[in-house]
């Protein structure tokens, strides 16, 4: 694809939840895509008929003709690998283990390629707030207040949690919080003073906190107390949900030693029983937030560190390298459960797929005992797991879509369109793009709310796709709606305009040919495909999509809101992108409930299309603030109007947990790993055998 004008690079906040697939990733074969099939005296124009014709054709075989011209190449039916990881997103407990369990030992854990933890504060900025920092670094040490996701499940495992459930009372706008008893390695009770203390940098710092939206968590609070050690109470703004406000606000607190509660290392640390301490006034916590974050960035002096020794997670950090190998022991004085049963952890850094699979090929298990298999490297899945391993097929709790901008000033009109933007959906041939270009390491996204692995957040509407591929479709659409030249090598324009049945609809003006950029991260081979199999049928239907590629950062930053309340101005230079395609979507994390307030409320965060619809704010706002009971009838009627409107383009979602567009390999010999679903690791379950 040719390059176009480079995009502003991604502001931090939106980096951390914008999903990504790992970068260029070459593709086994010589596969044709975007391909009409001829087989049998059946002709079909997508890669699920490819799949499908594949298998009831033989012993004939399938021709797969380019769609623009070129040499025909025999097609090949899904391998058994792919059929058994399409719909299958691993088990709810541990993986399977044999042997018989050791005490002691270290196991070796891979990092994703280039992606080696490097922060540590859990007062995270979005800068640093990655899911590698969260899972990998700062949660084995620093427990947040609840921990979600344990057992392949979208839910909190209140065994691995600081507090006890919370209790609402006053109509929902009194939260009560109970915590366990958990002990810091100095010796010093976990209390809600350390509560306070993080609820205080919350209060004065919300800017600097990867998680915080103007007008939630700490905006809706209207104070705080604590009546005892044990115990602090939230007194809210307004009623809120409890299910939202437990996996949405209350998930954001982490308990901070007020051994931290300094700004300097001259003079003793302090003590919970110290008064004035500069957490309690706003100059104070202030000055203790610069100097924890600047001592966070020195990631060489982690190991050595009076502040960063200080831990009541099950983890000890014993040594960090420079290129990111990471060495943990247990945390003797841990009070929580299970405690862990290896000698050490470590966390193996690579620079790149290559350099993973090349130790996994020389040393297997022995070497590695937890590691991921990129999708390029699926062909030799079969004799790698001979060496020992199992291979699962993890999926995260993420979406993946790309945005239309609703407001440019030329095709804006017709993206705001629901007919346009369901003829679209329609040549987005989800299945196919599973199958072929994905080997089965996907999922289908049809909603805003994650499908997989299977679970109770998403309702019957997000397991059927609405609008499957059909070129007929789409194209019967378009000609409803005032559109001519809707067939092949033609430009669709509108010959009908107005609002009346039969039209093209407000604002689009008559002639307007459709034509426009879809702009794509560059360097990842299944994004590329992915949009040249759109391009190819779209055309077929009369839409030209002019491609173009950039660095990911330039993508996914070029998507701006131009709509009511947006980060930029209509009519300016900003607002002229089209289509933007940065691999992926939105992972719920740690915002771990998937409502819909930071990405399809108006004017929110990450609203980068510009949808404003009344409709669906009226929706959001009952998921925010229904009673419990009501929780999950308020989430699917949410999601259901969004699968209806399509105000994005959804696109399969790549599985692979802890990293992107993988498959996971354990080792035999490891006991107890399970999957996290928002990649957080539980170590100390994780046991030897021999």
């Amino acid at each position: 694809m040719k390059s176009n004008v480079a995009g502003p690079t991604l502001p931090a906040e939106a980096a951390y939840h914008r999903g990504r697939r790992p970068g260029n990733k070459s593709r086994p074969g010589g596969q044709t895509f975007g391909v009409i099939l001829v087989a049998a005296g059946m002709a079909a124009g997508s890669l699920t008929a490819l799949g499908n014709a594949a298998a009831a054709a033989a012993p004939a075989s399938p021709i797969e003709v380019p769609a623009f011209g070129g040499a025909a190449t025999a097609a090949q039916p899904a391998s058994p690998i792919e059929a058994s990881a399409f719909g299958n997103y691993g088990p709810t407990g541990p993986v399977p283990a044999v042997g018989t369990r050791i005490l002691g030992g270290t196991a070796y854990f891979a990092e994703g390629p280039g992606t080696a933890p490097g922060f540590i504060f859990p007062f995270y900025d979005p800068q640093d707030c990655t899911p590698v920092n969260i899972g990998q670094l700062v949660q084995l040490m620093y427990r947040p207040l609840y921990w979600y996701g344990n057992d392949n499940s979208p839910t909190i495992d209140y065994n691995y949690s600081v507090g006890q459930p919370p209790v609402f009372s006053d109509g929902n706008t009194t939260v009560t919080v109970t915590l366990n008893s958990y002990r810091w390695s100095d010796g010093e009770q976990v209390t809600s003073r350390d509560v306070e203390f993080w609820m205080n940098m919350m209060f004065a710092e919300r800017t600097h906190w990867c998680g915080y939206l103007p007008g939630y968590f700490p905006d809706n609070v209207a104070s705080v107390s604590y009546p005892n050690s044990s115990t602090f109470v939230l007194h809210l703004k307004q009623a809120y949900n409890p299910t939202w406000f437990t996996y949405n606000e209350l998930s954001q607190i982490t308990p901070l030693p007020i051994a931290w509660d300094r700004t300097s290392f001259s003079g003793r640390a302090p003590r919970p029983t110290a008064a004035h301490l500069p957490d309690t006034t706003a100059r104070g916590i202030g000055a203790v937030y610069k100097f924890l974050y600047g001592l966070a960035k020195s990631t060489a002096d982690y190991a050595k560190s009076p502040i960063w020794s200080i831990v009541d997670g099950p983890w000890e950090l014993k040594s960090i390298s420079a290129a990111g190998e990471v060495t943990y022991v247990p945390n003797p004085d841990y009070s929580g459960s299970p405690k862990p049963s290896l000698s050490s952890l470590v966390l193996v850094p690579f620079t790149s797929d290559e350099a993973l699979l090349n130790v996994i090929k020389l040393g297997g298990p022995n070497a590695l005992e937890v590691a991921d298999l990129g999708d390029e490297y699926l062909p030799q899945l079969k004799s790698v797991v001979a060496e020992g391993y199992t291979a699962t097929n993890f999926a995260p709790s993420e979406i993946s879509y790309f945005p239309l901008n609703l407001h440019n000033p030329k095709f804006g009109a017709l993206f705001s369109q629901t007919y346009f933007r369901q003829a679209l959906a329609h040549l987005v041939d989800q299945q196919g793009w599973i199958i072929h270009l994905m080997d089965g390491y996907a999922a289908p996204t049809y909603g805003p709310v994650p499908s997989a692995p299977p679970n109770s957040r998403a309702d019957s509407e997000e397991s059927a796709d609405p609008y499957p591929f059909s070129l007929s479709d789409a194209a019967n659409i378009l000609k409803t709606h005032g559109w001519a030249n809707v067939a092949p090598g033609k430009t669709a324009y509108c010959a009908k305009p107005g609002t009346r049945p039969g039209e093209c609809g407000a604002g689009v003006v008559k002639g307007l040919k459709v034509a426009f950029n879809l702009d794509a991260e560059s360097g990842a081979t299944i994004t590329d495909e992915e949009v040249q199999d759109l391009k190819n049928q779209a055309a077929q239907v009369g839409i030209v999509l002019d491609l173009t590629e950039h660095p990911w950062a330039q993508v996914a930053g070029a998507a701006v809101d131009c709509g009511p309340g947006g980060s930029a101005r209509p009519g300016s230079a900003q607002c002229n992108w089209t289509a933007e395609d940065w691999g992926a979507g939105w992972i719920f994390l740690p915002d771990y409930l998937p409502t819909g307030e930071p990405i399809f409320y108006t004017g929110s965060a990450a609203d980068y299309e510009g949808w404003s619809d009344a409709r669906t704010n009226a929706l959001i706002a009952a998921t925010i603030t229904v009673p419990a009971g009501q929780s999950q009838a308020a989430l699917d009627a949410y999601e259901n109007y969004i699968i209806q409107q399509v105000p994005v383009v959804f696109i399969p979602t790549a599985t692979g947990d802890p990293v992107p567009a993988s498959v996971q390999l354990t080792s035999q010999h490891l006991g107890g790993y399970s999957n996290n679903l928002f990649a957080l690791l539980t170590p100390e379950n994780w046991y030897l055998t021999k």
